[in-house]
């Protein structure tokens, strides 16, 4: 542990303490989380808590620069379960939005203070054909915008206009195009006022989300409407799009996942305009196997880190602004729900975090640095799929609100502050030692003395072999690495069948 505080300390400088954490479970477990940056390293979390199938609980918390959560609220729905989908900062806490699942399930959005008072509650109860959750909920001054997520018929969905003292005075409704069904599935915020960017699951037969639907509008229409259809399994594929975000050059980016009947989740990342015109689209593939994408975050170069797997594996991939792969890592974690793998999350003070309901991860953009190794062997494929423009209508109705019924809770949340792991990337089954780390043109490796060869291998963090040596009879050596330039690298041992790897940092 010595070794990786002074390897935080010098290759990054935005953390001191990076470190894998696991959330400690209050319940059976986790379910969404909304992680809400609120200034000088900071953050609010709402995170819902599923104590059992008919208990859900959701809770407010604050989370202060070192990591420590504490509870500030909590609530339940009257219904026994809930979702809690979104949550969005106002000036003096959050609003939070969702749906309470019942004999007749409601769309709920209600406004909890850092007291954990509830300054308001309201729910939805005309709107037409099954839209009964909150999916998604924006804020922007004294403005808060809801859209919904419809569970039955899904004729359309509604973009709610409303304030954030609780008055909802209209609502957008936007119809599916002619012949198909939708449901909202990603959304994201476009720079002007109560402007966005839609993408839905759309089908024909309310069977399969054969394709996706682009939708590019705002609180008076639809501006601009897209399809595009990743077909290549002969329709039975069920399409997902997920971690919209805009990029530097104004464009967008998002990931899709699609179901293969018999050959389970698979994924692409697709760069787009505004109004749905493809850019590239991009599937990831391992030793002729595709992989899953996870949600990406754009880097300083204009390239993007996204997580993903096979199923068995989780990667960290790096890739440059076209797509292509420029270096990935591997977790070595073998329980999967600890790795943080899934959204990222960068705060105020440049601090970048990867995580999901179950762990989170200090990290910057070079390196995650816990449980993680170089690999490679990951390549990007073109995915080219067929793109339609097609119409759709809209029509501004008044909504009717009503109270929201709710329930408060108490309690405490914490974190585990541990480095946990069942399989460090530094391993000792050969115990050796590296002066100094970190070190400028040389260093010295003691070595037990064997029977047998020991090849001493140097890797850099894209997992390239930057020097290879064997030796025997030899209890220290020392290597000239003076060539290298500054930055992370790994130095692994093998003889007698065993292997040790250390990090050393180059000045």
């Amino acid at each position: 542990m010595k070794h990786l505080m002074i390897l935080i300390i010098i290759f990054s400088s935005i953390s001191i303490n990076a470190q894998n954490r696991l959330f400690e479970r209050l319940g059976d477990n986790l379910g969404r989380t909304q992680i809400l940056d609120i200034g000088n390293g900071e953050s609010h979390w709402v995170m819902e808590q599923r104590y059992s199938f008919d208990s859900t609980h959701v809770h407010f918390m604050h989370c202060d620069a070192d990591m420590n959560l504490s509870n500030l609220g909590a609530f339940r729905t009257s219904a026994p379960l809930g979702w809690m989908n979104d949550a969005a900062l106002v000036n003096d806490g959050v609003v939070i939005g969702g749906a309470s699942l019942g004999f007749y399930t409601r769309p709920y959005i209600l406004r909890m203070n850092t007291s954990g008072d509830v300054s308001w509650s309201k729910m939805f109860t005309d709107l037409e054909d099954g839209n009964t959750q909150i999916l998604n909920a924006y804020t922007k001054g004294d403005r808060l915008d809801l859209f919904t997520w419809s569970d039955n018929t899904r004729d359309h969905y509604y973009l709610i206009n409303g304030f954030i003292d609780g008055s909802f005075p209209t609502a957008l409704k936007i119809d599916a195009p002619e012949g198909t069904e939708i449901r909202t599935d990603e959304i994201a915020s476009v720079s002007n006022d109560r402007e966005y960017l839609v993408i839905c699951q759309a089908d024909t037969n309310n069977t399969f989300s054969r394709f996706l639907y682009v939708m590019h509008i705002d609180s008076s229409g639809v501006i601009s409407a897209q399809m595009h259809d990743h077909v290549q399994f002969m329709g039975s594929n069920s399409e997902s799009a997920f971690g919209l975000i805009p990029t530097a050059d104004g464009n967008w980016l998002y990931a899709c996942s699609y179901f293969v009947s018999g050959g389970g989740f698979i994924g692409r990342l697709i760069k787009m305009e505004i109004d749905g015109t493809v850019i590239w689209s991009k599937e990831y593939w391992l030793n002729g196997e595709q992989l899953r994408t996870g949600v990406c975050h754009e880097t300083e170069d204009n390239g993007f880190l996204f997580s993903a797997s096979n199923g068995f594996d989780h990667f960290f991939v790096k890739i440059d602004p076209d797509g292509e792969v420029q270096w990935s890592q591997i977790y070595q974690q073998t329980v999967s729900q600890n790795v943080p793998t899934g959204w990222f999350f960068e705060n105020d003070q440049g601090q970048l975090y990867s995580w999901n309901s179950n762990a989170i991860t200090e990290m910057d953009e070079n390196i995650n640095v816990c449980d993680m190794v170089p690999h490679e062997g990951i390549t990007a494929q073109d995915a080219p799929f067929i793109t339609q423009a097609v119409t759709t209508n809209s029509t501004t109705i008044v909504p009717v609100v009503e109270e929201f019924i709710y329930h408060s809770r108490s309690g405490d949340y914490s974190l585990e502050l541990d480095c946990q792991s069942t399989h460090l990337e530094e391993s000792n089954d050969l115990t050796f030692g590296i002066y100094p780390n970190p070190f400028s043109d040389f260093v010295q490796i003691d070595i037990p003395r064997l029977s047998s060869t020991v090849e001493v291998r140097v890797i850099s963090i894209t997992g390239e072999l930057m020097l290879s040596r064997r030796i025997m009879g030899i209890d220290r050596i020392e290597i000239s690495l003076e060539k290298l330039s500054a930055g992370l690298y790994m130095i692994e041992l093998y003889g007698l069948g065993q292997s040790s790897r250390k990090r050393i940092v180059k000045l």
